[in-house]
């Protein structure tokens, strides 16, 4: 099996008191995520929720969190990771072993203003290598 990392970018403004859901492209083979990099500007105060998904479907609704697995959701008290004026690298190692899935990344925002959403997430592409050599 041949296996390389990929990062997925995610950039999008989430308005006052709304919640945004942005949605990678499809990705056509199994993976893993590896790793998880969120960008809060000074001003979030915390009042940003950001949630990461893997999700068999594109769909991004405009209201509530999408369909999918929660990569923060195993073991913690809650499912979303919040901050203020830091970026925070999460590792992250969810395994994916169905072809044709989407990242998800979630932001509700609690605040009276807009809000930037910069998140890059990590994956680990998992390939079957071909075998290419002579008869």
């Amino acid at each position: 099996m041949e296996r390389r990392l990929d990062t997925i970018s995610f950039v999008g403004t989430v308005s006052a008191g709304a919640e945004k859901t942005l949605v990678s492209q499809r990705i056509g083979t199994e993976f893993k995520t590896k790793q998880v990099l969120i960008s809060f500007p000074d001003g979030q105060n915390r009042l940003v929720q950001f949630s990461v998904f893997i999700s068999p479907d594109k769909r991004a609704p405009t209201t509530g969190k999408p369909t999918g697995l929660n990569i923060f959701e195993s073991l913690g008290q809650v499912s979303y990771v919040v901050g203020n004026d830091e970026q925070k690298t999460l590792p992250v190692e969810k395994p994916y072993t169905s072809r044709g899935a989407y990242i998800k990344v979630y932001a509700k925002n609690n605040d009276g203003v807009q809000h930037t959403m910069d998140v890059q997430a990590i994956i680990e592409i998992i390939e079957n290598a071909t075998n290419n050599s002579p008869s």
